[in-house]
C-alpha cells in the first residue's frame, strides 16, 4: 500500500514538473499574433492540470495531518496561484513577457478544474451539500474568466482567415478585421469617407493618416498575407489636400529581416497634391537586401512613414494590394 502511495506521489510530482516545464520552455511554432494568443490561452488548462496534481500531492503528503478535504483544495489553489504569480514576477527583470492576464488565466484554470473535480470527488461527498453554492459560484466565475481568456485568440484566428480570404487586397479600410494588423507610430489613423477628389477610392471608406511632428511618424501593417511570390506589384493610392509635395518612406520587411537598413526594401515616394497612384515592382523588393534575396513567401511588415517633420501632415490612403 505504501509503495502504491509513493508511486502515485512520483507520478503527481512528475505531472506538476511537466506542466511547469511546458509553461517555462515551450516555444511557439510561429511568433504571430494568433499563435501568441493561443499560447496565452494555454495557461488556463495547464494551470488546471497543475492544480489537480498539487491537490493529489497535498492529500498524500498532508493527508494524515489535515482531515478536512476542502482544505486540500484551498492548498492546491493557493500553491497554483502563487507559482503563477512568482513566474510572472520573475519575468520582469529578465525583460520577458510578464502579463497580469497570464496570472488571471492561471487562476481561472485552477478554479475551474478544482471546482469540477470537487463535484465528483468522493472525499467531499459527505459535506458537499454545504459547499454546493460556493462550488457553483466558482464554476460560473471560472467559466466566464476562461471564456474571456479565449476570446483574443479566437478573434485573431478569425482575423487571419479574413485576411487570407481578402487577398489580393491587404488594407481597404472597409473591414474591422484588417484594422487589427495596423499600428500607428506618432500618428493617428481615422476611417473616413473619401474626399471629393479621391476618385480611385475603392469603397465607402478610406484611411486618413495624420502624422504628428516626430522623427518617424506613420503606420505599419504587421503580418500581412505573407506569400507575395505569385504577384508582380504592390500598389496603393494616396490623396493629399496639401499644396506642397510630401515625401513618405515605404519600407517592406520579410520574416528574416535582421533589423538593419541594408536588409530590407526602402523606397521614397513623393505625394503630390491630389491623387497619387503608387506602384512598387515586387522584383525590386525581392532584390532589395544587399546580401540576400527577400523571401517573398514570408513578407512580415509594411511601413509607411514621414521622416523628421516639424508640422502635422495629413494624407488619405486606400486600396493597399498586391497584383
Amino acid at each position: 500500500m505504501r509503495i502504491k502511495k509513493y508511486v502515485s506521489l512520483l507520478i503527481l510530482l512528475a505531472c506538476a514538473a511537466g506542466v511547469l516545464l511546458v509553461l517555462e520552455y515551450l516555444r511557439l511554432p510561429h511568433d504571430t499574433h494568433s499563435w501568441r494568443e493561443i499560447h496565452n490561452a494555454g495557461h488556463a488548462p495547464l494551470s488546471g492540470i497543475l492544480a489537480l496534481a498539487l491537490l493529489g500531492i497535498s492529500r498524500i503528503v498532508l493527508g494524515t495531518r489535515i482531515r478536512n478535504p476542502i482544505a486540500h483544495f484551498v492548498i492546491a489553489l493557493t500553491l497554483t496561484v502563487s507559482i503563477g504569480a512568482i513566474s510572472e514576477i520573475s519575468q520582469i527583470p529578465q525583460q520577458r513577457d510578464a502579463d497580469i492576464w497570464d496570472l488571471i488565466r492561471d487562476v481561472a484554470g485552477a478554479i475551474l478544474f478544482l471546482a469540477l473535480y470537487m463535484a465528483i470527488d468522493p472525499a467531499v461527498r459527505q459535506i458537499r451539500a454545504r459547499f454546493d453554492w460556493l462550488r457553483i459560484a466558482l464554476i460560473v466565475i471560472a467559466v466566464l474568466l476562461l471564456a474571456a481568456t479565449l476570446v483574443p485568440s479566437a478573434l485573431w484566428i478569425v482575423a487571419d482567415l479574413q485576411r487570407d480570404k481578402a487577398i489580393p487586397n491587404i488594407l481597404t479600410f472597409e473591414s474591422v478585421w484588417e484594422e487589427k494588423y495596423v499600428t500607428v507610430i506618432d500618428a493617428e489613423l481615422e476611417i473616413v469617407k473619401p474626399p471629393d477628389g479621391f476618385i480611385d477610392a475603392g469603397g465607402e471608406s478610406v484611411g486618413k493618416l495624420i502624422m504628428l511632428p516626430a522623427t518617424y511618424p506613420g503606420m505599419r501593417i504587421d503580418e500581412p498575407f505573407p506569400d507575395w511570390s505569385g504577384y508582380s506589384y504592390f500598389r496603393f493610392e494616396a490623396y493629399s489636400e496639401l499644396d506642397t509635395t510630401v515625401q513618405l518612406a515605404v519600407r517592406i520587411d520579410d520574416l528574416w529581416h535582421d533589423g538593419g537598413y541594408p536588409d530590407r526594401f526602402n523606397f521614397v515616394v513623393k505625394i503630390q497634391p491630389g491623387l497619387n497612384r503608387i506602384s512598387v515592382p515586387l522584383e525590386k523588393v525581392r532584390n532589395a537586401p544587399v546580401s540576400r534575396e527577400m523571401d517573398m513567401t514570408k513578407i512580415w511588415a509594411f511601413h509607411l512613414f514621414a521622416f523628421d517633420i516639424q508640422d502635422t501632415i495629413e494624407v488619405y490612403l486606400d486600396n493597399f494590394r498586391i497584383q
